[in-house]
């Protein structure tokens, strides 16, 4: 199974920038792609929409104890 390159990653979290693909989007670059691709495998849209979904339930975890 061939995986998205960085490119495909970077347009696909920039399509969901405002439903968690921000964090990838602005934090990933070439290099810890290519990191995170030998270490985890290629990336998918399965497997990114599942990261922008623990980046989102994570950045409210804070925001709701910032509000302590």
């Amino acid at each position: 199974m061939s995986g998205m390159t960085y490119e495909e990653v970077m347009e696909f979290a920039l399509a969901h920038y405002n439903d968690g693909g921000d964090a990838t989007y602005e934090c990933i670059d070439r290099k810890m792609f290519e990191e995170r691709v030998k270490e985890f495998g290629p990336y998918t849209e399965e497997k990114l929409l599942a990261e922008f979904k623990l980046d989102q339930e994570i950045r409210r975890e804070y925001e709701a104890m910032a509000e302590w």
